[in-house]
């Protein structure tokens, strides 16, 4: 069931207006590509509801990133991302291969090394950044 105007009205001034996880400025006209969109704090998916309680005002950008994933879900789609980007043996065997055959270069395997540590940088200051949150520390919002 969709959220009605009047509900999306309530939770527009309860939450100041504002995107909850950026900071946009939201509107409640239709027209507006500002106009707030309805998060559910606990997806549908998984057994939320239209509750005022489980609802937060989004942009769309925000609201679209969010998608379904939450709690348990949401961990264990990280976990298989974090997986599925290591370099596993296929991609080894075939480095392994150019480089044999002279198609990959010291230069290309530091390029590849760099961004792989670019990666794990930026990974590490975001759980970082999680782990102050959790501890009740004011991080900044993503946007």
């Amino acid at each position: 069931m969709a959220v009605t105007f009047k509900k999306r009205q309530e939770i527009y001034y309860r939450d100041g207006g504002k995107c909850q996880l950026c900071g946009k400025k939201l509107s409640l006209n239709s027209e507006d590509p500002n106009y707030i969109q309805m998060d559910h704090i606990k997806p549908r998916s998984q057994g939320g509801d239209n509750s005022s309680g489980n609802l937060r005002a989004t942009c769309k950008p925000c609201n679209s990133m969010r998608g379904k994933y939450s709690g348990e879900v949401l961990k264990k789609k990280i976990l298989k991302d974090i997986k599925q980007s290591d370099i596993d043996r296929r991609h080894k065997k075939k480095l392994l291969d150019d480089i044999e055959n002279g198609f990959i270069t010291e230069s290309d395997l530091h390029e590849i090394d760099a961004e792989i540590i670019r990666i794990y940088e930026t990974n590490t200051r975001c759980v970082k950044k999680l782990y102050a949150k959790l501890h009740g520390k004011e991080v900044e919002r993503h946007g």
